[in-house]
């Protein structure tokens, strides 16, 4: 299991996981003791937002500050650096997400158009939710669309 996968179950919501999902997070977690303690503690981070509880955001600060985890303390230094806007983040309602991925999809389009889109890069698009491109046959320039699935485009 690669290691981006291995992060990615562990910050994913339990009730979300799949069956084998879950025997994979308690593989991970019973390899290290440090694994488990950040298992938790990231659980409790992935839990306070999706609750929006930010009167709990001071406590995790602490928790993960005196974990003994070098990259959880980092992380929360890094929190405390921008404290006024993460504590924001928790009480609006807004979210920045569809505007960051709809950057992410115009660099990865300009990439593509520029041919600096080079092949771990187009791979690394792929996860995202696809849609089939269809292209007008005789135009070579639209090739490149035609041979990728990149979720950013939509399908007309």
């Amino acid at each position: 299991m690669s290691p981006t996968r291995a992060s990615w179950l562990c910050v994913s919501q339990p009730n979300k996981l799949h069956e084998k999902q879950l025997r994979q997070v308690e593989l991970i977690r019973a390899g290290h003791a440090d694994l488990d303690t950040a298992y938790q503690i990231g659980q409790a981070f992935v839990s306070m937002v999706a609750e929006h509880r930010e009167k709990d955001l001071d406590g995790w600060l602490v928790q993960a500050e005196q974990s003994g985890i070098a990259e959880l303390k980092k992380f929360a230094q890094g929190i405390r650096l921008d404290y006024a806007a993460v504590r924001a983040a928790f009480t609006s309602p807004w979210s920045q997400g569809q505007v960051e991925a709809q950057v992410n999809c115009l660099k990865l389009q300009k990439r593509i158009v520029f041919g600096r889109a080079n092949f771990d890069l187009t791979l690394a698009a792929r996860p995202l939710s696809c849609v089939d491109i269809p292209c007008e046959q005789g135009v070579s320039d639209q090739r490149v669309f035609c041979s990728w699935r990149v979720g950013c485009f939509t399908s007309a």
